[in-house]
């Protein structure tokens, strides 16, 4: 191998660089081994093609999460008048290629990668779908759709505490003019009454001006009832 791992510098990437660096005699092989599978890959998706002409459900095994279920060459029929219309996911039909990427065969630090990912997950380049690819978590869509319920969720509350803290100041607002409502019909209760106290008040007072007008006149009748009678003064002729 080219390069000494001793001298390996501290940071995973230089760790990768001198890694590559001592794989490069594997290199011409590789490319040999990934033609290869490019070739038998084309030759399989023909004998699929050949024999794979019925309806057929496929389970895919997926390493970091759970099986897919795809249905392949599925007939289609009119719901009205029940004529065949075609085949969904037919594979009969077509021509398809297949290519092996450059370096999946070679062994790979998934941690380094992760790590990588990561930098871009933090710099918004790639989404937490890409970012959850790399892990080694089990059920990873199982996690995306959590989380994507969480969020909701998470959204929801945020709403109706939104709600909520609209509602109790239009609820304060509401118990604030209730108050200078009430503030305001006592003001007008006691006005009311006020202005019946004063009414009352000026009947007594017109009242009994009546009433001492009345007696002064009865006063006056009697007293002219018995003031006596002056003498008349008689004419004595010269």
């Amino acid at each position: 191998m080219q390069g000494d791992p001793k001298n390996t510098p501290s940071t995973y990437k230089g760790t990768i660089a001198i890694d590559e660096f001592g794989q490069r005699r594997i290199r011409s092989k590789k490319d040999d081994i990934e033609s290869a599978l490019n070739v038998i890959g084309k030759i399989v998706i023909q004998f699929m093609q050949a024999i794979y002409t019925d309806r057929k459900i496929i389970r895919l095994l997926q390493p970091n999460t759970g099986p897919k279920v795809i249905e392949v060459n599925k007939r289609e029929f009119d719901p009205i008048t029940g004529g065949f219309i075609g085949k969904t996911n037919d594979i009969t039909v077509g021509e398809y290629d297949i290519q092996v990427v450059s370096g999946s065969t070679l062994p790979s630090n998934r941690w380094a990668r992760f790590e990588y990912y990561k930098e871009l997950f933090a710099l918004g380049v790639i989404d937490q779908v890409e970012l959850l690819k790399q892990t080694d978590v089990a059920d990873y869509e199982g996690v995306l759709k959590r989380s994507g319920v969480a969020a909701k969720q998470i959204s929801k509350i945020n709403k109706l505490t939104e709600e909520l803290k609209k509602t109790k100041g239009d609820l304060q607002t509401a118990q604030r003019e209730s108050t200078h409502d009430r503030k305001r019909l006592e003001v007008k209760e006691f006005e009311v009454k006020l202005a019946k106290a004063e009414a009352k008040a000026e009947m007594a007072a017109q009242l009994f001006s009546h009433r001492a007008g009345d007696e002064l006149k009865k006063i006056k009748e009697e007293a002219k009832a018995i003031e006596p009678k002056a003498p008349k003064n008689k004419v004595i002729g010269l």
